[in-house]
């Protein structure tokens, strides 16, 4: 991937990292590239490499562990049939978070909201609006 960045293989790199890390499979790779956002999400390939180095160990200031301090609540969708280090990562998140939750889609992978759009506009709805209102 380091390589890609730094012969400006952009697309080429955005692909990679899709297959790679996300575990896309070539056909959706084929939809996502056909896409609208596709040309943006290449444009912003270059950010891929400095992400990946900035995850490190995930200790030290910045790390995983600063986001006990986090009072805000986050909401995080994990699909059911992601890799599996999708889910590791959602729970280690999710645990070091004081007001986390997690909504589980099944049948979804990365990038749910393409694949799943109601069950995202659900779990997205049932976190910003409360199931019961006082009047």
């Amino acid at each position: 991937l380091v390589r890609l960045a730094e012969l400006g293989k952009f697309e080429d790199l955005l692909g990679e990292f899709l297959r790679r890390v996300v575990g896309m499979t070539p056909e959706d790779l084929a939809d996502y590239a056909a896409n609208p956002v596709w040309p943006d999400r290449v444009a912003a390939a270059p950010t891929i490499v400095r992400e990946l180095a900035a995850e490190g160990s995930g200790a030290g200031p910045g790390g995983l562990d600063d986001l006990a301090a986090v009072r805000q609540p986050v909401l995080q969708l994990l699909g059911d049939a992601s890799r599996p280090e999708f889910g590791l990562a959602t729970r280690a998140l999710d645990a070091r978070l004081t007001d986390g939750r997690v909504v589980v889609i099944p049948g979804a992978r990365h990038a749910a909201h393409h694949t799943h759009p109601d069950a995202v506009l659900d779990a997205v709805t049932g976190f910003l609006v409360p199931a019961t209102i006082d009047r």
